[in-house]
């Protein structure tokens, strides 16, 4: 059994101890020799899995993305009457979506050219609650805890339809508990406020200590500045935070560069379809 040293209470956890070429975390580890680390919560296997050897050539950013064994925070939880070779911590998940980006990169992802209004990549069809919940499950033992939304949303008097869509879905999404941020769009028709709210939000909820993996939903490398800030901040908070960047990629894309600093995940047509939203709010009804 060891433990991590670094000024603060950590978890101890079960590992088998061979030699390694070199210390993936410096001099911030108590652990100099460590190759094969048995682990079940972050994928190492599955906490439902056999416990299962890391193998030996694995390289050190494959553990970082998983867990960063050697500096577990001690509110993530160990529970030492389970079995050797097995930890168990769930990562608090935000999720922040910028619903324009969102829609654009799937229109040109896979809208039929030429434009076919009935395509469901012609308008937001997606469900933001449903991606939230895909996205953070792609890897084990992570807990959806928050949803933040952002959008543009234009006057009524500059596009009837565009508001009254966006203003339904809203609506809705409110209805359901997600955090939504709705800017204002102006005659080009460019969003105003929105891209600032989320970094700001990312950054508060960094201060706070609310998350332990964000992913955003976006392309825009805009928002790297603010990861990098979201990192110096958890650093100086001696917390290690998982950031990724999540973006629909498909024939059509013309880029698969995802925000600055984070972990890049594609979106394919497979998983995008099986987040749309059964409510149509483009209809008349949905008001």
């Amino acid at each position: 059994m060891i433990s991590s040293v670094c000024g603060e209470r950590c978890c101890k956890i079960w590992a088998t101890i061979v030699h390694i070429p070199r210390n993936p975390y410096g001099a911030h580890s108590s652990v100099r020799t460590c190759q094969r680390i048995l682990l079940c919560g972050h994928g190492i296997p599955t906490s439902d899995d056999p416990v299962k050897a890391v193998p030996a050539d694995v390289d050190a950013p494959v553990l970082t993305q998983y867990a960063r064994v050697y500096l577990l925070p001690a509110r993530w939880t160990a529970h030492f009457d389970a079995a050797p070779g097995r930890v168990f911590h769930v990562m608090r998940t935000i999720v922040l979506i910028d619903g324009q980006n969102l829609f654009h990169l799937a229109r040109i992802a896979w809208a039929p050219v030429p434009a076919d209004p009935s395509s469901p990549y012609s308008w937001p069809s997606y469900d933001v609650e449903a991606i939230a919940a895909r996205l953070t499950a792609r890897l084990p033992k992570r807990n959806l805890d928050e949803i933040r939304f952002y959008t543009g949303v234009p006057a009524a008097s500059v596009d009837q339809f565009w508001h009254g869509f966006w203003t339904n879905k809203c609506r809705h999404l409110r209805n359901q508990g997600v955090h939504v941020y709705t800017g204002r769009v102006n005659s080009a028709r460019q969003e105003k406020g929105v891209d600032v709210s989320l970094a700001l939000d990312l950054i508060q909820a960094t201060h706070e200590q609310r998350y332990d993996a964000a992913i955003i939903v976006s392309q825009d490398a805009d928002f790297g500045p603010a990861v990098r800030l979201a990192k110096k901040i958890a650093h100086s908070q001696r917390r290690y935070l998982l950031f990724e960047s999540a973006f629909p990629v498909g024939a059509g894309s013309t880029s698969k560069r995802g925000v600055p600093g984070t972990k890049w995940v594609p979106i394919d047509k497979a998983t995008y379809d099986a987040c749309r939203d059964p409510c149509d709010y483009r209809r008349s009804e949905s008001n």
